[in-house]
């Protein structure tokens, strides 16, 4: 939505993901959004945290943002109050470095009127109508293989360390099983249970009050221009 905002023509042609799995993890147990504030809380540098920022904007916390790359190394070491984390990633890594984490220590933004959904397929709109062929027929395939996945998690997890052990991936067994089961679980919308691979258009309308409220992106943008090419 903000590339759309900035004048990137793109289109999504298939949303895997139906929730959010963004979640604040405390160093404290949190009583409420005002034990965020002023604290030092990490996010990621790269981006993925407007959400986050939206938050802060909302309800004016003055929360000091602490940019990483791609690491619990903040949090662990007690440079900052609390960090950004993926239910599916960032979470999983801090149960395994040994922190016992209680759910007051934990902010779902799905929990707190925040459930924008995440990962979806996109090419731009000039590609779509000159390769429309091409890309309806990558898209049922990504469909197929989730739905081979969700079917066959121990093939599917196989399949994942087979590459990873080749490109020199850190990781293991454990993280990868837990990411996937995260994964299938955010397939799923949250209020039938079904895998729809469609961008919702109320959660569609959800992220762009809040975008726009927040000052994130300037201008509304059209359901219709996100998924029409």
């Amino acid at each position: 939505m903000k590339h759309i905002c900035e004048g990137l023509q793109l289109v999504n042609v298939m949303q895997t993901s139906q929730q959010n799995s963004l979640v604040i993890v405390s160093r404290q147990p949190l009583t409420g959004l005002e034990s965020l504030r002023g604290k030092k809380v990490g996010h990621w540098k790269v981006g993925f945290s407007e959400l986050a920022f939206s938050l802060d904007n909302q309800y004016k916390l003055g929360i000091q943002w602490i940019p990483f790359l791609s690491s619990i190394n903040l949090y662990i070491s007690g440079a900052i109050d609390a960090t950004l984390a993926m239910n599916y990633n960032e979470f999983y890594q801090l149960k395994e470095a040994g922190l016992r984490l209680r759910k007051e220590q934990l902010l779902y933004f799905r929990d707190i009127g925040y459930n924008i959904p995440e990962d979806g397929l996109y090419v731009t709109r000039e590609y779509y109508r000159t390769h429309r062929q091409e890309v309806e027929k990558f898209a049922q395939a990504t469909r197929e293989g989730w739905e081979w996945a969700v079917n066959h998690p121990e093939e599917t997890l196989d399949i994942v360390m087979q590459y990873t052990r080749q490109n020199g991936v850190a990781t293991n067994m454990g993280a990868q099983r837990w990411m996937l089961n995260e994964i299938c679980q955010m397939l799923k919308d949250i209020k039938t249970g079904k895998r729809t691979y469609r961008l919702d258009e109320k959660a569609f309308e959800r992220a762009n009050r809040i975008l726009t409220e927040n000052g994130i992106i300037k201008d509304p943008i059209t359901y219709k221009q996100m998924t029409q090419p």
